[in-house]
């Protein structure tokens, strides 16, 4: 635990990194199926997670708060495709993230909301990665509501919010998987409400 702390700073780089492969594996035109991709993704998030576990809050959320702005912040905004493809990857870390470690980080969510909701209203679902993204946010929020202990979804702040964000997104029924997707969350902010 020591050792892990003491080299927050090397592993959040290494990490950085490795959560970008998707985007350059991509944007290179590498010979590597999807279904590749989303299993070294998953060796990933499963390593992080365990990486989590040696951290305590002081340590890791500024790693996280660090990860989110990256996501959204850390390319040119001309650079959509890129973006959209660095979110999923976080995105699919943070359904790990808040699966695991369940009610002691629903508070995490704070750090993410403004990014699941853009993701959310700018879906275009003509578009492979920005319906890939929306999907994967979804899963994120529905994640972090099931674990809600703390009434942070119940806030004004949080569910004035997030509430007609997602029932807005039933406009989608003819191109986006909403049971799948959308549906979960609703179900979960409802019953977390």
């Amino acid at each position: 635990k020591d050792t892990v702390t003491k080299h927050s700073p090397i592993l959040s780089t290494i990490f950085l990194s490795a959560f970008d492969l998707r985007r350059q594996w991509t944007v290179s035109g590498a010979s590597i199926t999807e279904d590749e991709i989303s299993e070294i993704e998953n060796l990933v998030n499963s390593v992080a997670i365990k990486m989590i576990y040696k951290f305590n809050d002081s340590t890791f959320r500024p790693i996280f708060a660090n990860l989110l702005e990256w996501a959204s912040t850390g390319l040119p905004k001309k650079d959509t495709t890129g973006r959209l493809l660095r979110l999923r990857s976080i995105y699919t870390f943070t359904t790990l993230f808040f699966t695991h470690l369940k009610s002691i980080v629903t508070s995490y969510t704070t750090y993410l909301l403004p990014s699941a909701l853009s993701a959310l209203e700018s879906v275009d679902p003509a578009n492979p990665a920005s319906r890939a993204l929306w999907s994967n946010a979804l899963h994120t929020l529905t994640a972090a509501a099931a674990h809600d202990q703390d009434d942070f979804f119940q806030a004004p702040a949080h569910f004035d919010v997030l509430a007609p964000a997602l029932t807005s997104q039933l406009a989608h029924a003819a191109t986006l998987p909403l049971f799948d997707d959308l549906v979960p969350a609703l179900v979960e902010l409802a019953a977390v409400a």
